[in-house]
């Protein structure tokens, strides 16, 4: 079913990505040196992405939630912070780590999850909001629960817009790509609608055929665009409006165009498909999360 030398392309694809992993793990923990001093930690500023020496202080009363995760034999731990749309990575494979310890230890104040996680290696892990009565017999009070659900209703937010602009994205890369191909190009951007192409595409053979409802054909083929593409761009304005079936017919729609590109045998195009799905199901999860955090904020608050 699958020709062989697309397979050989695929198994060297997937090598070179986990080369490119593994050399972008240890560059981030060579260019990511940790400060800590008595107000907190001073790292390299994750959210802008910035490469320069942009630095920032996280705060230890900011901390809310600790996760240690191993990514290519590096250990780091995810410190959750108020205001941050996602976790700050802090590398636990650092010279002198017992020295860096010792330092956490002498630092983060008692009652801070980071100093529990240190001390005993137990986590309560609040991104998962358990259950309120687990959290409840965690000795936290009212407020500190509260300030938790405010905190992940910040990120959940977060992530559900970034889930949203995929539809935007889809839609305009699908644009570029109807412009390049009637313009004769001989690129495409992956991420945009493969029917769409095959739309395109097929009015151009139809064109070179029967040059007599050229025009005709050019006008349908940009109509479906046209249509197609209003629809995608419906979906993303819904989605980031926090409406959950927007999410999920737009996963529809996405996945339906997967399968043209399966019946095409186009696998570049369905790994980068899968990607945008699960950037899409992510923003999905993030709704269904914000819905959770809203009944559960409003079983504790007075």
């Amino acid at each position: 079913m699958f020709a062989g030398w697309n397979w050989e392309i695929f198994f060297g694809t997937s090598l070179i990505g986990l080369i490119i992993m593994a050399l972008t793990t240890v560059i981030i923990f060579i260019t990511n040196p940790i400060k800590i001093n008595e107000n907190g930690l001073i790292v390299k500023n994750q959210q802008s992405g910035a490469l320069y020496n942009n630095w920032v202080l996280i705060n230890w009363d900011d901390i809310y939630s600790v996760k240690p995760i191993t990514l290519i034999c590096f250990k780091y731990l995810q410190l959750f912070c108020k205001g941050h749309g996602r976790p700050v990575w802090i590398p636990l494979s650092v010279m002198k780590k017992s020295m860096f310890i010792e330092d956490l230890v002498r630092y983060v104040p008692d009652e801070n999850p980071l100093k529990n996680y240190i001390t005993t290696g137990k986590i309560l892990d609040v991104t998962k909001l358990v259950k309120v009565e687990e959290l409840a017999n965690s000795e936290m009070s009212e407020k500190q629960i509260s300030d938790i659900y405010v905190n992940e209703a910040f990120r959940a937010k977060h992530a559900m817009k970034n889930g949203a602009i995929w539809f935007y994205l889809i839609a305009g890369l699908s644009i570029i790509n109807t412009i390049a191909i009637f313009t004769g190009a001989d690129w495409r951007f992956l991420a945009g609608l493969f029917i769409l192409q095959f739309v395109d595409i097929l009015a151009l053979v139809i064109n070179e055929h029967t040059p007599e409802i050229a025009n005709f054909t050019m006008f349908i083929a940009i109509a479906i665009n046209v249509f197609v593409v209003g629809i995608l761009i419906v979906i993303g304005y819904f989605a980031n409006k926090q409406h959950k079936w927007s999410f999920i017919v737009g996963m529809i729609v996405y996945a339906l165009d997967m399968l043209v590109a399966i019946v095409f045998r186009d696998f570049v195009s369905i790994i980068v498909h899968v990607v945008a799905l699960i950037g899409i199901y992510n923003g999905l999860k993030a709704k269904i999360k914000l819905d959770e955090i809203e009944k559960k904020s409003m079983s504790i608050v007075p």
